[in-house]
């Protein structure tokens, strides 16, 4: 859960230490676009799924942000287009040539621009998902500790989901990093708790996969620490100026790169 308020604060986070960075909408409901105030080109990504001849430069568009020095540059940004969404229906998916493997061709030209490309697509695990599965080198799971489903979905996609990613692409990729908890309260403590205890029984059920490395990182006895990104108010909050919250606050900036420290940022 909060996979959008990610990508975008992510996004942002890489930015500010002078990452390229590119994020993609592949998501129907279009929650990374709306959040950032953008709206698709005279091309659209749909366009580009359909017709490989459409070069994918003439989509991606840069996010600006107004500051007293002036206009600013941060990250890029492929929108999302209201014609994505009937590609919910399998039929009209169908007729994407390359079906779930067209988005990673369709990225590929962009693969050496760019430090990062951040991919947000729904849970569910259809067309979008599966797309977006394929076409990455990892996976970076948000869950909320007080949400039981949240936990089991995230278990779902690293033994199910991705094993069946990696038996189609024949490169050993895409690799699921550990998980994290997303959306904490500081006033309830007591759900960490919850959620490592459930986390447990989750590692004892699974028989096929060791699920250790996924829900506990950093274990050492003693210290089950792990990276989590608080529940401030300040971040949904931020979406409503359209900017990400770590370009507004210090000390979301502070949480989102101790996060991008701690997963994958390449110094």
């Amino acid at each position: 859960m909060g996979k959008t308020t990610t990508v975008i604060n992510l996004a942002g986070a890489l930015a500010y230490k002078g990452k390229k960075v590119l994020a993609v909408d592949f998501d129907s409901q279009g929650d990374l676009t709306r959040s950032l105030g953008a709206t698709p080109g005279k091309v659209t990504l749909t366009q580009c799924l359909k017709d490989p001849r459409i070069d994918v430069h003439t989509i991606v568009q840069t996010y600006r942000l107004k500051t007293p020095k002036g206009i600013v540059s941060v990250f890029n940004l492929i929108p999302r287009d209201s014609e994505l969404e009937k590609l919910t229906d399998s039929q009209n998916a169908a007729y994407i040539q390359k079906g779930t493997r067209r988005l990673r061709d369709l990225l590929a030209p962009l693969r050496r621009e760019y430090d990062y490309i951040l991919i947000d697509c729904p849970t569910q695990w259809l067309y979008f998902s599966q797309s977006g599965l394929f076409a990455a080198d990892v996976i970076l799971i948000p869950t909320r500790p007080d949400d039981l489903s949240s936990l089991n979905n995230a278990v779902r996609v690293i033994t199910k989901f991705i094993p069946e990613t990696v038996k189609s692409r024949h490169d050993g990729g895409p690799i699921a990093l550990p998980i994290f908890f997303n959306g904490v309260s500081s006033k309830n403590q007591n759900a960490t708790k919850l959620a490592n205890e459930e986390i447990q029984k989750l590692i004892k059920q699974e028989k096929d996969i060791d699920l250790t490395p996924y829900f506990r990182p950093l274990f050492k006895k003693g210290n089950e620490d792990k990276c989590i990104i608080p529940d401030y108010a300040l971040i949904s909050s931020a979406t409503f100026d359209r900017i990400p919250a770590v370009l507004k606050h210090k000390k979301v900036l502070e949480y989102y790169q101790k996060l991008a420290g701690e997963y994958f940022i390449d110094e």
